[in-house]
Formats: C-alpha cells, structure tokens, sequence
C-alpha cells in the first residue's frame, strides 16, 4: 500500500510539472554584483505605462527573477536592494524574446557605509541574536559521504559536534540527537525512533536542493521556538518561478530536483527524490559481510499565491496556501559473516576474531506533510494556520550468533618466540553471544498551530502562538541475549512489554520585538507548555539582546538569557528494561549567552568573526547512555548538570571569490547522578575540544577548477560498560580525526564546444577522498569478558578510506 501511494504522489506532482512547463517566460534575469556575487531579496517592481506597480516581489536564493507578460505594452524594471543604485530598465515587445536580462547593481556611493554595516547585521541575523544564516549552496557541494544537509552544521555551527561520517545527527554544546529542534516552513520534523546505528540510517529530513532559507541558533532562541533544550535549525523550502531542476549520480547518494511554476508565478511546484547507495561505503567497516541497504525519499512542497489582483499591489503576497509533502522508506539488512580487531596498549596488545551467523533486518517507513495558510489581514496583521502530522512505522528484526576468540598477540621482535609478530600469544576468552530481537513501533502525531504577527508601531513587532498536539504510541519489544563463556551460560537482557500511549500537548507562547533604532534590538517573551501525561505546566521565559555602538558600526554586542525545558517524548519515558514512567517530568535548561560579532577587512575583503561564551544549568535530567547513534535513558530524574563552554569563528574569503571558515569550541559539561556517591561526572557528550575547517580554493587563471577541504577534530568522549552506572564515565574515548577533499570542474553554457548540443545549463564534476588519511575513528564498543570474567572494551570503528565521484546536472 505503501509503495502505491508513493508512485501515486510521485506521477502527480511530475504530470503537474509537465503540465506547467508550457507557460512561455517572456523576461526574466539574475541580479549580481559588480564582483559578479549574486543578490538575493532584491525588490523587483514591473510598471506598466501609467507607472502603476504590475508585478511587486523579490528575487530568489541565487538573485533570479521571472515576468510573465501577456499583452505587447511597453514596461519598466525597477530592480533595488540596500547598497546598491537603482537598476531601471524599459521593456519593448521587441526585447522580450532576447534572452535573460543580466542585471549589474553598482554601488551607492552616496549611502554612509555606517549604515551599510548595520543593514547587512540585520539581514544576516534576521533580526533574531544568537542566529547564523547559512549559504543553502554549500551544503549540496561540501565533501561528505552523502551530500547529506546536516553535515554543513558541524562546520558552520557554534559548538555544533557529529562524530560520525554514517549519521546525520548531531548533538550541540554539551546536548544529545533528541535535543534539537527543526523546522521545515514552520513545520516541526521528527526523527525516527529505533535507529540503532549510523549505518541504519537513511539521510536527514532535509533536501538540500529544495532549500531557499536556512537559519540556525545553538542556544537562546526565540520564545515562538518550540520546547528543546539545545539548538534550533529552521530552513525554508524554495517558491520557484521558472522551469529548473537538477540530477545528481555519485557512487553513494543519486537525486532528481525539478521546480516550476504557472499562473502568472502564483502557482509554484518543487519536488526532490533521493536514493542512498551506502552499500560500497559499509564495505570498508571491520564487520565484513553482505550489506543490502536500500534508502530512498520523496518530498514536494507546492505554494499557492491567492491573492486578489486589486490587493497585489498593496499587500504583495496577501493569502498563500503551502503543502509540505515527504514519504520516506528505509531498509537496512546485513548478514554479518567475520569480525576482526586489534586493540590495546603499546605493552599489551589484544586481538579479537569473532564468526558471525544469522541477520539484522530494520525497516522505517515515515510520512509527514503539512498544510500552511497565511493572510495578511491588515498591513500591520497577519495570521498563519498550520495542520501537520507524521505517521511512523519502525519494525526491527535480528538473530545473530557470534562466536569470539580473545587472544594477546606477540609485538617484541626479540622474543624469539615466534618467528612472525602478531601471532597469537596467550588465548584470554573464548565465548558465544546471542541476540534476539522482534520490535515493532507505530506513532502518530498530529500538530494544529495558529501564529499571529502584529505590529504595534514602527518599534514594536508582537507575535504569539498556540499548538494542539495529539500523540499516539504502539510499541511491542521483545528481546533477549545470553553469553556462553568458560562453560557458562548467562542471559544478559531479556524484555518483553507492550506499550500504548495516547496524550495531548499544549503550548503557547507571546513575545515582542523592540527596535528604538537601528542599533538596538530586544526580543522578550514566555512559552508555555502542558502534557496530559504527566500533568506537568512549563514556564518559559526568555530574552534576547542585541546592540551596534555608534562609534564601531562593524560590532555587534549580543546577549541572551532564558528558560528552556524539555517535555520527555517516549523515548525518554522507555528505561533500559522496556519499562515506561508516565510520571517523568521535563528536563529543564537555564542558558546565559554572551557574545558578538566583529567584521573586519582584510587582503581588501571583508571578513567576520563571530565569538560566544555561554553557561547551561540543567535540572530533572534524564542520564542516557549512548551506543552508536541510540540514546539509552535511565528513566527517571534523578540528576543536575552543567555545561560551560566558549565558541570561535571566523569566516569569509580567504581565497578571493570563495567563501571557507574556521571554528573552534571548548566545551566542559558535568552531572550529579543521585545514588552513585560520584559527585560530579563527565557527561556522555562531554567533548573537551572540537574544531572544524571548510576552505575553498580554485586554480588562479580557472576559477570553474576547485578544491574542497572538510576537516573536523574532535577530543575524546566518556564512555564505561554498559548498564552500570558506577561505572559510567571512566574511561574515554579517542579523538575523531577525519579529513575530506574534493576536486571539481564546472561546465556552464560558456562552454559552448562541451554543452553545446546540451540541454543542460551547467554540469558539475567531482572527485572526492573521504578519510583521508585512513584515521581508524571509534564509534562505539564491543563488551567481551576473558576466562577471569575481566571485561574488554573492543573499538566498533567507522568507515576506512574511500574514493566518491560525484555529478551534478543543472537545467
């Protein structure tokens, strides 16, 4: 049924693509600058003869723009954007046909360039403190093992962590996966619930060719966010106007991306199909076997532009209806054959062989849309009135024998022993492990928001909001294991539980927006939040801050301080053993910011450091143990926490024309757990130090020949045996060292001999090296005990080198 109504989705939205394909263009162009960077968000007006306003809206994510003119009057563009003179044009009938206008915006020398600095601080932040804007192009072209959206965040992110090249999670100062909030148009998107493992995932919700928008806060967000207690990424899809699209084929990851529009550009359509191809990447980890991971996802989101003609003019885009649609299916088999790992120290050096027999079949199936209206009753009022839901259905089926051997192995030459080294020395265990597992999850949730924007004065912006959720969770677990070693069988885990949850959320929030001039900006309000469940209020007040001093218009001081608290999904309610806490009360975060962000010139170009130092204190919090990419909890509040930490980045083109950064944070996050008479603890996501560079560069005389460098460092995490929490946090990791580059050529239709006889307007290729150098990274670990029941934390490490090539098709 399922596959039916994804083929169904699927031949709809590309027959309405092909259906709106015959609308002719009649003008159209892409906005630049005099360095050639494009200008999105200018204002585009078309007058008519009379000078009265035709068409009024703004340029798209790469500067472009599209008219649509049906008689043969004579017209005239006006194109403008803060910085930069007007561009006026007049349209003749006999001029339309001529191809894209290219559109130059000089400079406004008379413009004061304080006042520029303080605009482009404005538009960078969108008006919010604590908030990065990114690029939505260099996520599609960043070197990673498949493209995927998430990625970006770890480099462009203040204290943004992912220590794992399979996963598209990511925790953010001192947080979890389960910690972050995301946005999709204003639609909440959740992730799955069973993942065990990176390797078992699919890629993240977001398709980086649909992003027009992307904004991005590690702490101190707005009170119209929702309830989480880390970050809070929020990205718009794109509302195309002309026929575009793009493929792209690579050894780990293909997609489709067409956009279109009709109906005079009121009428607009995106949809993006991708496909995981990870099987050649899972062949290069230390469990050897037959990997047969299928992944793919279908997302389309249409825009609807009902504004009455008469109201254009005034109101611009007055009434627009959005549908956000996304089908996902994900299936993961692996039928594991051989194992082997050495391990230790520089004087004792282990080896562990382990035979497998039987299989690991996980399937996820996720469908989520969302319908948004909005209406601008007034100029000074508008409303929004969003209805989503996402249906999951996760089902996780394994039966794997593993037989081990556990042996030193010889490392002195002049033993004389043996006449190789690493031949086995003392065998220390011998075992068998077995594990079941038949888990099957279904949940339904379904969100009904209104948002209202209003503004009171020129000073003063006031929004509010209100959300009605219905949650609906059928989990069945049934699992067990047993180790047989020395003789002995012993069964490690056993549950069997069923649970059924059904509850209502409340949340609501008001704020305002205070802007006495162009150098202030304060952001104040509360959220509040009530769960049926646990009969539990939240209140969340929060402030925001920021300011440009008159005598250093290139500064900009910020500050942030405010209440975040988490109401527990299920996971959190779930402890080790199945068992459900309905009672389980939310994880409250009390964060204090400070910051700011400096510009500065340099080699005659412009570039910005941004710097935050920030303290977190937590209470009712829920210790979790982490596996892989899975989040274990305790299930009860039983622990304080705090997490402290200072954030570095400095961005801007160090090879003129190409945009890289360099970040760096510190980070030191510790908790109390009740009972273990420890005191003070490292938390699991407790990472001393991380850093992160993307840097760009091209050939001097080729420009269209580039080069990508990804770097990321991460300093080791705690981690102990598991299910034991004396033992929590007594050994530590090592560090995550993983270097990507990437080559690429560019083919545009200035390339007249290569495209020439193409339909395509640009062709992109790239060859890329990920890992470079070959760095054996640690995931996770294995437990085995010897024939003295001393146990042995064996390293699970992630992929090994591996070579990607990479096409991307525009037109």
């Amino acid at each position: 049924m399922g596959k039916r109504i994804f083929y169904f989705i699927f031949l709809l939205v590309i027959s309405s693509l092909v259906a709106l394909g015959q609308d002719k263009e009649i003008v159209s162009g892409q906005i630049v600058n005099e360095q050639g960077k494009v200008v999105p968000n200018a204002d585009v007006v078309l007058y008519d003869q009379q000078w009265k306003p035709v068409f009024h809206f703004h340029s798209d994510s790469e500067g472009r723009f599209a008219f649509n003119i049906q008689d043969d009057s004579v017209y005239t563009i006006v194109i403008s954007f803060l910085g930069y003179e007007n561009f006026v044009k007049q349209i003749n009938p006999s001029e339309r046909n001529a191809g894209t206008i290219a559109v130059q915006l000089k400079p406004d020398i008379q413009m004061l360039k304080q006042v520029e600095v303080k605009g482009k601080f404005r538009e960078e932040s969108g008006g919010q403190v604590s908030t990065i804007k990114i690029d939505p192009k260099i996520p599609k072209y960043l070197p990673s093992a498949f493209g995927d959206f998430n990625k970006i965040l770890s480099t462009v992110g203040l204290g943004v962590v992912s220590n794992s090249e399979l996963t598209s999670q990511y925790g953010v100062r001192g947080g979890n996966f389960e910690e972050n909030l995301v946005y999709v148009n204003g639609i909440e998107i959740y992730r799955p619930f069973l993942v065990r493992s990176g390797q078992q995932e699919g890629l993240s919700f977001i398709n980086p060719d649909m992003v027009a928008d992307i904004e991005f806060s590690a702490g101190g967000w707005q009170p119209r966010y929702g309830d989480k207690l880390s970050s809070m990424l929020a990205v718009k899809y794109r509302e195309p106007k002309n026929l575009r699209g793009t493929i792209t084929a690579g050894l780990l990851n293909n997609a489709l991306y067409l956009e279109n529009s009709a109906f005079n550009k009121r009428l607009s359509i995106s949809i993006g199909a991708r496909q995981k191809s990870s099987q050649y990447l899972l062949k290069t980890l230390p469990v050897k076997g037959q990997y047969k991971p299928k992944f793919y996802d279908i997302q389309s989101f249409i825009s609807l532009d009902l504004t009455k003609k008469s109201k254009a003019a005034e109101y611009g885009k007055r009434t627009t209806l959005g549908l956000l649609l996304s089908y996902s299916k994900n299936k993961y088999q692996v039928f594991p054959s051989k194992s082997k790992v050495q391990f230790g120290t520089l004087y004792q050096v282990m080896n562990l062989t382990v035979d497998f027999d039987g299989k690991e079949i996980m399937e996820y199936e996720t469908f989520q849309s969302g319908l948004v209206f909005a209406h601008q009753f007034t100029k000074r009022f508008k409303t929004e009135f969003i209805a989503s839901g996402v249906r999951t259905i996760e089902s996780e089926g394994f039966d794997v024998e593993a037989g081990y051997k556990l042996y030193e192995i010889e490392t002195d030459p002049s033993s004389g022993i043996f006449p190789t080294l690493n031949a086995p020395l003392i065998i220390r265990g011998i075992g068998t492990s077995f594990e079941h597992g038949r888990n099957n999850l279904r949940a339904s949730i379904f969100n009904f928001t209104h948002r209202g924007y209003y503004n009171l004065n020129s000073k003063n912006k006031v929004e509010y909001g209100y959300t009605l959720t219905k949650e609906i969770i059928d989990d069945r677990l049934s699992e067990y294991s047993f180790i047989d070693s020395a003789s002995y069988v012993t069964l490690t885990r056993y549950i069997n539980t069923s649970v059924d949850l059904s509850s209502w959320r409340n949340q609501g929030y008001i704020q305002d927006t205070y802007t006495p001039d162009s150098t202030h900006i304060l952001t104040y309000g509360v959220r509040l939040n009530y769960w049926t469940l646990n009969k539990q209020l939240l209140v969340s007040p929060r402030l925001q801050y920021g300011w440009i001093p008159a005598s250093k218009p290139n500064l900009m001081l910020r500050a942030a301080a405010g209440v975040y608290q988490q109401p527990p999904f299920y996971r959190e309610l779930r402890n080790f053993d199945g068992e459900v806490n309905t009672k389980l009360k939310a994880q409250t975060s009390y964060h204090f910011i400070a910051g700011s962000d400096l510009k500065f010139m340099s080699w005659g170009r412009e570039f910005k450091f941004i710097s935050e130092i920030y303290y977190k204190y937590l209470t009712n919090v829920v210790p979790y143990d982490v596996d892989n990419v899975r989040l274990r909890y305790y299930g009860q509040n039983l622990a304080n926490a705090y997490a402290a930490g200072i954030d570095f980045r400095v961005s801007g083109e160090f090879v003129r024309g190409e945009q890289s950064w360099f970040s760096l944070s510190l980070l030191k996050t510790m908790e109390d757990v009740q009972g273990d008479n420890r005191g003070y603890i490292r938390r699991p996501t407790d990472q001393r130090v991380t850093a992160a560079i993307f840097f760009q560069d091209h050939l001097p005389n080729n420009p269209t020949i580039k080069m990508y460098l990804n770097l990321v460092y991460g300093s080791g995490l705690p981690f102990g045996p598991p299910e034991n929490k004396n033992l929590r946090a007594t050994a530590t990791t090592p560090s995550y060292r993983r270097v990507d580059i990437g080559f690429s050529k560019l083919l545009t239709m200035q390339d007249k001999e290569v495209l020439k006889k193409s339909l395509f307007e640009s062709l992109w290729l790239s060859f890329e090296v990920l890992n470079l150098f070959g760095v054996n990274n640690t995931i996770s670990y294995y437990w085995v005990s010897d024939f003295q029941n001393h146990q042995f934390a064996v390293p699970n490490a992630l992929s090994a080198r591996f070579l990607n090539v990479r096409l991307i098709a525009k037109f």
